[in-house]
């Protein structure tokens, strides 16, 4: 009764079981300090994941962006051309190489001789 009243133990069975209670407790705090590291780290590893895509998305845009851009480019330089302007014009005023407003032309139709 000693032992409940938070005096120590006398008895050798008593001090066993203060023992071990108190191993429990120990593991108790190891596995609570492995839970509060391990939700930290899934915490840490979905922000990881959330940056990634995010970074991904904004350079997947600005990708989208510049082929548009591009194909604007060439498709006005196309319309020039229809209209008569020679092809190392067009592409002079659209900056683009001559061979890709040639592949690109000849993609939509245009035939050279």
């Amino acid at each position: 009764m000693k032992f409940v009243d938070g005096q120590k133990a006398q008895s050798e069975l008593v001090q066993e079981i203060e023992q071990e209670v108190e191993r429990v407790k120990r593991q108790d705090e190891m596995r609570r300090e492995y839970m509060t590291l391990y939700m930290e780290y899934q915490k840490q590893h979905r922000a990881g994941i959330e940056e990634g895509m995010r970074r991904g998305r904004a350079e997947g845009r600005a990708e989208g962006r510049a082929e548009g851009r591009q194909a604007g480019t060439l498709h006005t330089a196309l319309r020039f051309m229809r209209a008569g302007t020679p092809l190392h014009t067009a592409a002079q005023i659209a900056e683009v190489p001559e061979d890709e407003l040639r592949a690109f032309a000849q993609e939509n139709g245009m035939v050279f001789s």
